[in-house]
């Protein structure tokens, strides 16, 4: 009877172990912000890579993603601003802990634009123009192309 006793024992530890062992999942909240117009990114699609799970920012840029089980994952976030600016998403990698910490995801600033194409700091009057050249029938990138920007300044 004692083994008997034993043996029901180890079996019920053993099936309560892998339910005590699975984590707490939390509520990871975020905001989705524009650095480049100062402004949070209403309506941008937020998604929780690997899970299929995705949210839509309110106009605060305001998101939320439950139940999420703590540990590193990425989020990506993408906007029809993300696409005109030629991006194929902004993506954040985060260690989720107790759902508290607050997930960013922001558009880069000018100055983190400026700093990829260019060695020294943007002067104070700065713009940034960028672009691809491609043939127009088959889309592939044109080598050696030549391109000219004119513009008026009025002051």
């Amino acid at each position: 009877m004692r083994a008997g006793v034993a043996i029901v024992a180890a079996a019920v530890a053993a099936v309560a172990a892998p339910v005590a062992a699975q984590p707490r999942l939390v509520t990871v909240h975020g905001v989705a912000y524009d650095s480049l117009r100062g402004a949070p990114l209403e309506g941008a699609i937020v998604s929780l890579v690997g899970s299929g799970r995705t949210t839509v920012a309110d106009r605060r840029g305001r998101f939320e993603i439950d139940s999420v089980a703590p540990g590193p994952h990425t989020f990506t976030m993408n906007h029809d601003a993300v696409d005109s600016l030629g991006l194929a998403g902004v993506s954040s990698r985060v260690e989720v802990t107790d759902g508290r910490a607050e997930v960013r995801l922001a558009i880069p600033a000018f100055a983190a634009f400026w700093a990829r194409g260019c060695a020294r700091a943007a002067p104070r009057d700065s713009i940034l123009v960028y672009g691809a050249v491609r043939d127009p029938a088959s889309l592939a990138p044109v080598a050696g192309a030549k391109v000219e920007i004119a513009w008026l300044d009025l002051s």
